[in-house]
């Protein structure tokens, strides 16, 4: 090697070291490149929320893109996508439109005997049960249908003193003693009054008056017409007052509870109109009406019983029986938005509006009444906009990592803003210092 060559050397290798040194500050965040576009940071292409200030390669091994300045979204609830990508996800547009709206409530009801046709079959005397004309659960009987027959020395002694009564009014009736006839006629009134208390009809007393004899064993008859649902009668038991023999139900008119979530209760008013139908006819409705709404809550469902009233006079409503309950509330004129298009987070309500130009800007709503299809919108979107009805998940992450990225950005700016202010400050103030210190 000559004297000449080391010369020569030395000025290529600092040439190349310059060189680098230029590159590599082009390569920072902030540079220009060979076109004059400013690099503003890099990203992966697999992975859009690797960021980095610098070039380099991402998790997976994949060189990382830069991204120019006027490439970035700067309101970070607009998403820009080319026609491509719009396609490729599958991006489906609906209409905001207005219409009559009304908060339709769907619960679930359980079908009851209706409280106020309900009879609990008890006698009045001790007694055995002779007879039993109703002998088994689920019997259909008429108002006036006898049940059973009871001996009762009780009801035997009754109806004697009351053919005594009756032969003392025949015989001292017409005594010229007011005193004693009037007597007479109050002891046939009291005994009266006893058989009838007793449960023994009229057409019993007709015939112990015919008769003369007493009855060993009274009919004791229903009081309702319906279904037996529980008997306890047994032919030749010993009964007191106390026991229930039989409950007999009319089920020609029917109660439906229904559970009604707390924030619903206001929807919900006595005489509302409600609309029933069962699993196994569901083109079939019937309609019924509001009775009760029960005044305290199920502490463990927070829900709050409704009563509906219903007709049943072909029966086809069985107690113990579930339904589907439908309460439609009062309709309003409404903006409305379909269901698919909201994206609810728990924290607010989001639609994805499409502006055109494959741009989509998120807006959080303000809802209202919700249907079967729609929601009532109080604020958010205008009548005739197009809103996002799928893909709304792949915006939303993007619209986040666009608010991400200009938030880290402007963080950024403000640090190197604050530094630079710091610098000046105590540039000047070193200025300042010096002229004190000639001054002195």
């Amino acid at each position: 090697m000559t004297s000449r060559t080391i010369p020569a050397l030395l000025l290529i290798g600092a040439v190349l070291l310059v060189g680098c040194q230029q590159k590599a500050g082009n390569e920072q965040a902030g540079a220009q490149d060979d076109q004059g576009r400013k690099v503003l940071y890099w990203r992966s292409a697999m992975d859009p929320s690797f960021i980095s200030d610098a070039p380099g390669k991402d998790k997976m091994g994949m060189e990382l893109v830069p991204v120019y300045e006027g490439e970035e979204t700067q309101d970070a609830s607009i998403v820009e996508m080319d026609a491509g990508t719009v396609q490729s996800i599958g991006i489906r547009l609906g209409k905001v439109a207005r219409r009559h709206v009304a908060r339709e409530i769907r619960a679930v009801g359980i079908v009851t005997f209706d409280e106020t046709r309900v009879a609990h079959i008890h006698t009045k005397v001790n007694g055995w049960l002779q007879k039993l004309y109703v002998d088994s659960t689920g019997q259909f009987v008429e108002q006036g249908d006898p049940l059973f027959a009871v001996y009762s020395p009780e009801l035997v002694t009754t109806q004697q003193e009351y053919l005594l009564a009756r032969k003392a009014l025949d015989t001292l009736g017409g005594s010229p003693l007011p005193e004693v006839s009037r007597g007479a006629r109050e002891l046939l009134r009291s005994t009266r009054e006893r058989l009838k208390l007793f449960d023994v009809d009229d057409r019993h007393v007709e015939e112990l008056i015919k008769s003369g004899t007493p009855e060993i064993s009274i009919e004791l008859h229903s009081p309702i017409t319906g279904y037996v649902v529980e008997k306890n009668a047994l032919e030749g038991m010993y009964i007191t007052p106390a026991m229930k023999l039989y409950t007999i139900a009319d089920l020609s008119r029917v109660w439906i509870d229904a559970d009604i979530y707390e924030y619903e209760v206001p929807f919900v008013k006595v005489g509302q109109e409600v609309v029933v139908r069962l699993s196994y006819d569901p083109g079939r409705k019937r309609v019924g009406r509001v009775s009760y709404i029960y005044p305290y809550l199920d502490p463990q469902t927070r829900t709050v019983k409704v009563r509906i009233e219903f007709d049943n006079r072909d029966y086809q409503l069985k107690p113990e029986m579930y339904v589907d309950v439908y309460l439609q509330g009062d309709s309003v004129d409404a903006v409305v938005v379909p269901k698919e298009a909201v994206l609810r987070t728990g924290k607010r309500d989001v639609v994805f509006v499409a502006l055109g130009d494959g741009r989509f800007e998120a807006r959080e709503l303000n809802l209202g009444v919700e249907t079967d299809r729609d929601f009532q919108v109080l604020s958010g979107v205008s009548v005739g906009e197009d809103v996002v009805l799928s893909a709304q998940f792949l915006l939303d992450s993007e619209s986040n990592l666009q608010e991400a990225i200009v938030r880290m950005r402007n963080s950024g700016q403000a640090t190197t803003d604050s530094e630079d202010g710091a610098a000046d400050a105590s540039s000047d103030q070193e200025g300042d210092g010096g002229n004190a210190s000639v001054d002195h």
